[in-house]
């Protein structure tokens, strides 16, 4: 591999494994501190898997009362979280409450590597890189180190990208398991239906709703009604009102201008950069560049699209740096290889530069996202006008 790029690789994973050894240097059994668990959001994960074995699945969205349940299977100081999960979730996390918060949190980190590493594969394979780098991206460490679901969602969406043509019924089944996160998958149904992929499109959603349906047998149709009112309003509130450790981990313009004390800016600025990454989206697209590349493009866009996400949901992006990274250093332009290497470490050094420059992140997604656009030839009319003959069906 190029030398650039594995200073890179190195620096991305030593700075994103800094959280988990200050937070294994901490421990005392399962706590950090006294406030924080181990995993910490992994903490939501389990109590909503223990909430269904012990039946107090009425409690979830209830803020005051999940919180109290929180406290009472796993510290009485535990600093509060929200369930902000939909209720076919529960369909899927339940057996993580069998287990004990620790052989669960271990289990729940295997299976999340194993899944971003067998799906990132191919694509680093078809760079010539090999597949154990997915498991270093800094995106890869925080989210082992916030216990979220990140990497299963990444994973998911690399399988529908790199599988949709050969495999479409198990490509519906994936992306309708990846509305336990829907706004993770924004962009996800526009890039297949510009690429004719309606059978994957119409069996995810009725995939979806079975699932929906399901739920609300087993656990109720109040748990959809408190999910889709107190969830979305809550949310609304964390983005409005929200502040500390929360604020630092945000890469969305929309956070970065609140930081940075524009607040009245915020929301015009993160409409017009989401019209822009919606339309880099479609720029690809008509330059008839490969499902897979389409799909990267569309993940970077997406944290340029939301005003609410977070770092440990980046593997994706980290990804598509990643394969940009090596291209550049083989075609030799150092301006798209220092543009990779920014939005690669992005995850990373987020925390520090929310705190600082809280503008820079979403500048590098959008440097990237327009080095992606030129690249793929999405800008030159001439691929346009092929673009008929070059997209894949």
């Amino acid at each position: 591999m190029p030398p650039f790029l594995v200073i890179i690789c190195i620096v991305g994973a030593v700075l994103a494994a800094v959280p988990i050894m200050v937070d294994v240097s901490h421990l005392s059994g399962m706590m950090v501190s006294e406030a924080t668990v181990y995993g910490r959001d992994f903490a939501n994960l389990w109590t909503g898997a223990r909430a269904v074995l012990e039946d107090h699945t009425g409690l979830l969205y209830d803020l005051g009362a999940y919180q109290a349940l929180q406290r009472d299977i796993l510290s009485p100081e535990i600093a509060g979280h929200n369930f902000s999960y939909p209720p076919h979730v529960l369909l899927l996390i339940w057996p993580f409450g069998l287990l004990s918060y620790g052989a669960a949190l271990g289990l729940w980190t295997v299976i999340s590597l194993a899944a971003f590493f067998a799906a990132a594969r191919p694509y680093l394979a078809g760079a010539g890189m090999p597949g154990i780098l997915s498991l270093v991206v800094p995106a890869a460490l925080v989210n082992v180190w916030t216990g979220h679901y990140g990497l299963l969602i990444a994973a998911g969406a690399l399988f529908v990208w790199d599988k949709a043509d050969r495999m479409p019924i198990r490509c519906a089944i994936v992306l309708a398991l990846l509305t336990v996160k829907p706004h993770l998958g924004i962009l996800m149904p526009l890039v297949l239906l510009l690429r004719g992929k309606w059978k994957v499109c119409l069996i995810a959603g009725a995939v979806t709703l079975a699932l929906a349906g399901v739920s609300a047998a087993v656990f109720g149709t109040q748990a959809w009604i408190e999910y889709l009112t107190r969830v979305p309003e809550y949310q609304a509130a964390l983005l409005e009102h929200g502040a500390g450790l929360y604020r630092l981990m945000m890469p969305s313009v929309y956070n970065g201008f609140v930081l940075a004390g524009l607040e009245q800016a915020a929301m015009p600025f993160q409409v017009c950069t989401a019209a822009l990454a919606v339309a880099a989206v479609f720029l690809v697209h008509r330059s008839g560049a490969p499902l897979t590349t389409l799909g990267l493009v569309a993940a970077t866009a997406t944290f340029l699209v939301l005003p609410y996400a977070f770092n440990y949901d980046m593997a994706a992006v980290c990804l598509a740096a990643l394969l940009g990274m090596y291209r550049s250093c083989a075609d030799g332009r150092p301006f798209d290889r220092l543009v990779y290497a920014c939005a690669y470490l992005s995850p990373a050094l987020i925390f520090k530069l929310n705190g600082t420059l809280p503008l820079l992140v979403p500048l590098f997604l959008l440097a990237m996202l327009f080095v992606e656009v030129r690249r793929a030839g999405g800008f030159s009319l001439g691929a346009r006008a092929g673009a008929g003959a070059r997209r894949s069906a």
